[in-house]
């Protein structure tokens, strides 16, 4: 994330409901849309920043994420399991 962006969802997407898959039989549904962290540098790291993306991606209807623990510094995975 570049410092000073905010992120804008367009109107229709707002609207939209995300449909789900289940990942197998008896396992969880997740959505067809993931966010990832991959880009995200260390500087980028906040918590609260954090918080802000996921609650709204949930709110959209996303909720797979990619947090790999080198991103952002080896610091992403962690941060996003607090």
């Amino acid at each position: 994330m570049q410092h000073g962006h905010k992120l804008r969802i367009p109107e229709k997407i707002l609207f939209t409901v995300m449909n789900k898959t289940y990942l197998s039989d008896s396992g969880p549904k997740v959505s067809p849309a993931i966010y990832g962290f991959y880009r995200w540098q260390p500087e980028d790291l906040k918590h609260s920043q954090m918080e802000r993306i996921i609650d709204l991606c949930l709110e959209l209807g996303i909720n797979t994420f990619d947090h790999a623990d080198i991103y952002a510094g080896y610091n992403a995975e962690e941060l996003f399991g607090q």
